[in-house]
């Protein structure tokens, strides 16, 4: 049981992520994809400036 419900909550964190950087404009060309793995975020992508970088660690910064 604790194995799917950590699934669940991985996959609902990555689908909150994923959402929080397709709805930033900066962000949304670079697509960015957010995985998840123990309540871990990994950001998966390239952006051609650290300010990006900054921006997407912001913005995922407080994601419940």
């Amino acid at each position: 049981m604790y194995i799917i419900y950590n699934n669940l909550v991985d996959d609902n964190l990555a689908k909150k992520a994923n959402e929080i950087l397709y709805k930033t404009p900066e962000l949304t060309i670079y697509r960015l994809d957010v995985s998840v793995n123990n309540k871990e975020m990994i950001i998966n992508g390239v952006v051609p400036f650290e300010f990006y970088k900054e921006l997407a660690y912001k913005n995922l910064e407080n994601i419940d």
